[in-house]
């Protein structure tokens, strides 16, 4: 009896889920493929109608998970993180875009040409940024650190070729260091590329 009346609610549901999916297919807006940064894909409920894929940095589900957030888009894929399963693009590589823009990566293009609504146009110019020489994207900031703390150090450059940023310690009695030697003294930091 118990068997019978588990399976007569299961079918119950099937019927009820499939209802609510003709409703739901019935209903589908259009998206156009250039309204969306990664491409589209079916939606994961009823898989009827379009929606835009997940983009760089944005949740997603791994493959052949339950449905939760959504498939990443072109040229991404979902990896798990210490922040969760988060997509990532597949190329790494800086790009020079044919409007002289720098871009981290191909998806970060593609994503502009969207935003811009410049798909027809936007193309890489070549491999690496657009730029020859060295350029400081994010600057490091002055620190002062009391003896025994922890100091956190930010500074971001790109360049071709790859430049390198050098920390310099200076004491309070005016010795400079190279970093990391001196990690343990009570020092001002400062940057110099």
């Amino acid at each position: 009896m118990n068997v019978l009346l588990l399976c007569l609610v299961a079918v119950a549901l099937v019927s009820a889920d499939k209802e609510n999916c003709e409703k739901k297919c019935a209903k589908c807006p259009t998206i156009e493929r250039g309204s969306c940064l990664a491409g589209v894909q079916k939606d994961g409920e009823c898989q009827c109608c379009d929606v835009c894929s997940r983009f760089e940095g944005q949740k997603c589900d791994l493959k052949d998970a339950p449905f939760k957030h959504g498939q990443c888009g072109d040229g991404l894929e979902c990896r798990t993180t210490e922040g969760g399963d988060i997509c990532q693009c597949v190329w790494h590589e800086m790009v020079c875009g044919s409007n002289g823009q720098d871009y981290f990566n191909l998806c970060q293009l593609m994503a502009s040409a969207v935003r811009e609504g410049l798909q027809d146009t936007l193309e890489v110019s070549h491999i690496g940024p657009c730029e020859k020489e060295a350029k400081i994207v994010s600057p490091p900031k002055y620190v002062k650190n009391a003896t025994n703390e922890n100091v956190v150090l930010s500074c971001e450059a790109v360049g071709d070729p790859v430049p390198s940023i050098k920390w310099e310690v200076t004491k309070a009695n005016g010795n400079v260091y190279e970093m990391p030697e001196c990690l343990f003294f009570a020092l001002h930091l400062f940057a110099v590329l």
